[in-house]
């Protein structure tokens, strides 16, 4: 969970927001934990004027502390001195590899930040706000160290074994406990070695007793916010925590119709940093707030951060295009299960909806094809479609002509095998006069399009865009090879989606264990997705940043729509 809202449409003068006198600064920090491994964070605070309150933000399980820019403004605009960072052995810039990650130096990491700013900063108690699995880690740590006055849990991990069993149905723990070990296990979509499993047990940190027993030991204010419809986190369990306190000093928000990942809905998540706000002004000091008196910062301040700290992490991996080609040939060879999905299958028909119905003679092409799974779902509509209408208003062969482009040629291979399956199977007998043609292109998107202008009479290009280098330079070469009032499909996920719901919809329709295993290989592709898109190399869109990119590139009458359990944004435009 990250609350950043640093997406925005508009477009800033960053040479301008240099000039701008800035309401809050963000000091670059670097020190060592208690293993000597170096932590790197920002100190963020009002210019020229530092306050006499201080809150720590533990970012979550594979994110950085750039996805907590928005929250520390907000903090900092309302008085309240901010310290972010970045945990050893995860994501970001700290010292370590995320392979080695372990719930202890999450501990460690903590413990060592309030003793930075102890005897650097002279802090010598602060509040702490901790995502996720960082909202496990923190409740423990409070446990222990009374320099912690206050603590946020926000969407905390409270049942780490349920967390577990509820999205893998896979119950990892008490197979440990039965014996079973692993060199390497996926957690969360990060391949990290198996002893992770024996710490987490060992510390008592995997089940909810021993979350209770944590918050039963706390006489701070804890304040838990809880999603309602959250795949990873039980509400009915944060209910159990919240109620096993003593304290008397412990609140619960709920969040209506929100998921684990709350910044996937800004409105939503703009409504939880005011929250969490309050939370830290009321618990450390200032008692008469409310929502109307929280201030909000300068946006452009967020965008001009984000911009530095996204260059920041971009510096610390290399993305190739022949990496590139083996990262996708291998994601791709996991993605054909999509199409057995529910949720994708919906996200297919908005797309051939707005699209709209295959006119016979038809030239298409699906730019960014993959394996092929668009093609497959046009032609079975196609065919249905032929079926509603007199064989003598059938056109000549064929009912269309589908071109798939892609840079994967194990993808291409893939999509032609499916292709011909369908069409074996569809447009048997006197349906052969009709059947479509397929063509198939190794290409890349980045590389320009090898097709004369006016070519085709729709274009599709599903979630694609945000993997190119220019999105509006392929944007602009997909509307030069379409003809005139013809259409152009292009998608994306939205930006902070949560994907969760959906994986988890597909494993409870799913029959055997092999295709369980299949959608858990698939998730673990998907949040190697994220962390690339996290680091810079990636770009998701919101749907006007999709449907200004296709004004810009010469398209009329934008549709925008949301799709795909509610993880995608999809718009189409006309030439």
């Amino acid at each position: 969970m990250s609350p950043n809202i640093s997406s925005h449409s508009k477009k800033y003068s960053y040479s301008k927001i240099r000039a701008h006198a800035k309401r809050v600064v963000s000091e670059k920090i670097t020190f060592l934990n208690r293993s000597g491994k170096t932590i790197i964070g920002y100190y963020d605070h009002q210019l020229n004027k530092n306050s006499d309150l201080l809150v720590v933000i533990s970012p979550g399980y594979a994110e950085t502390k750039k996805d907590y820019i928005s929250l520390a403004y907000y903090l900092s605009s309302n008085g309240l001195d901010v310290i972010r960072y970045d945990n050893s052995y995860h994501l970001g810039e700290s010292q370590g590899e995320i392979f080695e990650t372990d719930p202890i130096h999450m501990v460690e990491d903590l413990s060592s930040t309030l003793d930075y700013v102890q005897e650097n900063l002279g802090y010598s108690s602060c509040g702490v706000v901790a995502s996720s699995l960082s909202g496990r880690i923190a409740l423990r740590v409070a446990t222990k160290d009374s320099r912690i006055k206050a603590l946020v849990s926000l969407v905390g991990v409270v049942d780490l074994q349920k967390s577990l069993l509820s999205v893998y149905r896979e119950d990892i723990i008490r197979e440990y406990g039965l014996g079973r070990r692993w060199d390497s296990l996926d957690l969360f979509g990060h391949e990290v070695k198996g002893t992770i499993i024996k710490s987490i047990v060992e510390n008592g940190l995997h089940d909810l007793q021993g979350t209770c027993e944590d918050v039963q030991r706390l006489g701070i204010p804890v304040t838990f916010i809880a999603a309602e419809r959250d795949v990873w986190v039980d509400l009915k369990d944060v209910r159990k925590v919240y109620e096993a306190s003593l304290s008397g000093k412990t609140e619960l928000c709920v969040i209506p119709g929100s998921l684990h990942q709350i910044q996937e809905n800004p409105r939503r998540a703009k409504d939880v940093i005011c929250k969490i706000v309050l939370a830290c002004l009321r618990h450390l000091g200032h008692k008469k707030v409310n929502a109307s008196s929280v201030k909000e910062p300068d946006i452009r301040e967020i965008v001009f951060q984000n911009k530095i700290e996204l260059v920041e992490l971009k510096k610390l991996t290399t993305v190739t295009r022949n990496g590139e080609r083996v990262f996708w040939g291998d994601y791709l060879s996991r993605y054909s299960i999509a199409y057995r999905s529910a949720d994708f299958k919906e996200f297919l028909d908005f797309v051939g909806d707005l699209l709209g119905n295959v006119v016979f003679g038809e030239k298409i092409l699906d730019a960014g094809c993959g394996n092929g799974l668009f093609g497959a779902w046009l032609t079975e509509r196609s065919r249905l479609n032929a079926e509603r209408c007199s064989r003598g208003d059938w056109g000549s062969k064929p009912l269309f002509q589908y071109f798939g482009l892609d840079f994967s040629y194990p993808g291409l291979l893939d999509a032609a095998h499916r292709h011909e399956r369908c069409v074996a199977e569809l447009y048997a007998g006197s349906w052969a006069a009709v059947q479509p043609e397929f063509g198939y292109i190794l290409g890349d998107l980045d590389e320009g399009l090898p097709f004369l202008s006016s070519t085709f009479d729709k274009i599709n290009c599903n979630l694609v865009i945000s993997y190119v280098s220019d999105a509006q330079l392929v944007l602009r070469g997909l509307m030069r090879s379409l003809k005139e009032g013809g259409k152009l499909s292009v998608s994306s996920l939205k930006p902070y989606c949560d994907l969760s719901l959906i994986y988890r919809n597909y494993a409870d329709s799913t029959i055997t264990d092999k295709e369980r295993q299949e959608a858990k290989a698939l998730l673990s592709s998907t949040g190697q997705i994220r962390k690339k898109e996290g680091e810079g190399h990636y770009r998701f869109f919101t749907g006007p940043e999709l449907q200004e990119l296709l004004v810009q590139a010469g398209a009329r009458r934008v549709k925008v729509v949301r799709t795909f359990g509610d993880q995608a944004n999809v718009a189409v435009g006309e030439k």
